[in-house]
């Protein structure tokens, strides 16, 4: 088989969805064609990152692992090979030379110009740059950070510190050697009109300002993968930031500027569809950016499925129900369920089975909200099944929060 060949063959296998029966072993051809080729580009390391995060269930996924540590740490990617192999030898500690492998990578020192982004990497997630909110420096996963650094996307924006994990995020500079933020979404499309239609949905939404609104320059895309492009940002998503339990006087300021975001997003007839800590940015100093406005909308116009492009935890029933538009009350339905996370620790709603989650937030009230009594009646408003008993807009939830909203520009 030719390279051109192997190239359009593990094209095809990049687009077998999570979810299908088939993906592992794609997962498993993939990795065999890369090592072919000796490439490992940005498309297939989102590919396998749930692949690598499990770990590997057979002998067959057990050589695909050893091939794909090889295949990192040939690129110079050392850090990505030591989290391969360390999840090899978990499963597999004899298997060929993993132990030896992971001895020697995992002493390693950082390999060249890594050791200033690991320095800024800690400085940046410590509590003396974060003043009004302390911080955490985010847990490692299966979105290989060294791997990042080392790469172009879209055929100009270099890839610099990782700041989200959810949706890879991260400082970038573009051919002129701008800073910007690029985005990764996470997600593979199917078709030149898919694209087409995903890049007509964003682009009327670009430069759209607001104090607490983090709007994107460009839509670009690296193979069918799209991305975003936003103005320089610096700090972390919320998610990151969970990993500490915030003080309710916390909680309070970013409930309140989070409602002023939505009330001016919902003022311009908008829905953001998918709110949830991943998609919430928090400076350095505290403030807080909404990230993806139209992107689940856009998502959903370019055919990928719901489970795909959000959290089921996060999803309003009218949502799950189907059948509704998504509208205002289901931002306010998702505003209720970081809110009851934000106090309570989880979401109120979790459980391993999707589809007993999916029943639990179609027909169970939620728990009992213990940690804050004066915020309880507005969460659990919030949180109701029917949209029309939430609160009437956000700009009415930023009143009880003590706060002004402000329009978008």
């Amino acid at each position: 088989m030719s390279a051109s060949d192997d190239r359009q063959a593990l094209d095809a296998l990049l687009r077998v969805p999570v979810q299908d029966q088939r993906y592992r072993a794609a997962c498993v051809e993939a990795v065999s064609i890369a090592s072919r080729l000796e490439a490992v580009t940005l498309v297939l390391d989102q590919f396998l990152a749930p692949f690598v995060a499990s770990g590997p269930l057979d002998e067959a996924e057990n050589e695909a692992f050893y091939r794909l540590g090889r295949l990192y740490e040939s690129q110079g990617h050392e850090r990505s090979a030591l989290d391969v192999f360390r999840r090899l030898g978990g499963r597999a500690p004899q298997y060929r030379d993993t132990r030896t492998r992971v001895d020697r990578l995992g002493s390693a020192r950082p390999i060249p110009g890594e050791r200033g982004a690991i320095l800024r990497e800690e400085a940046a997630f410590r509590g003396t740059t974060a003043p009004r909110f302390r911080t955490a420096a985010p847990k490692p996963t299966a979105v290989h950070a060294s791997l990042d650094a080392s790469l172009v996307v879209g055929g100009r924006y270099r890839l610099g510190k990782r700041l989200c994990e959810g949706r890879p995020t991260f400082a970038a500079r573009d051919g002129a050697g701008a800073a910007v933020t690029v985005r990764l979404l996470g997600v593979t499309l199917d078709s030149d009109a898919a694209e087409e239609r995903f890049r007509s949905e964003l682009l009327p939404l670009r430069g759209l300002a607001h104090p607490h609104l983090a709007p994107f320059r460009e839509v670009g895309f690296e193979g069918r993968a799209p991305f975003l492009v936003l103005e320089p940002l610096e700090g972390s998503d919320l998610r990151q930031r969970l990993t500490w339990r915030l003080t309710v006087p916390e909680i309070g300021a970013l409930l309140r500027q989070l409602c002023a975001a939505l009330a001016a997003v919902h003022a311009r007839g908008l829905c953001h569809g998918d709110l949830r800590p991943e998609t919430l940015f928090l400076t350095a100093d505290g403030e807080l950016n909404l990230l993806d406005l139209g992107v689940a909308s856009a998502l959903g116009a370019a055919g990928v499925p719901l489970r795909q492009r959000s959290d089921a935890r996060y999803l309003s029933p009218e949502q799950i129900a189907g059948g509704a538009a998504v509208s205002a009350a289901s931002d306010l339905y998702a505003l209720g369920v970081l809110a009851y996370e934000l106090l309570e620790g989880r979401p109120p709603f979790e459980h391993g089975d999707p589809a007993r989650l999916l029943a639990l937030q179609l027909t169970q009230p939620p728990p009992p909200l213990r940690a804050a009594p004066e915020l309880a009646p507005l969460v659990l408003q919030l949180l109701e099944k029917d949209p029309t008993l939430r609160p009437a807009s956000a700009l009415a939830c930023a009143g009880r929060l003590g706060v002004r909203p402000t329009t978008p520009r």
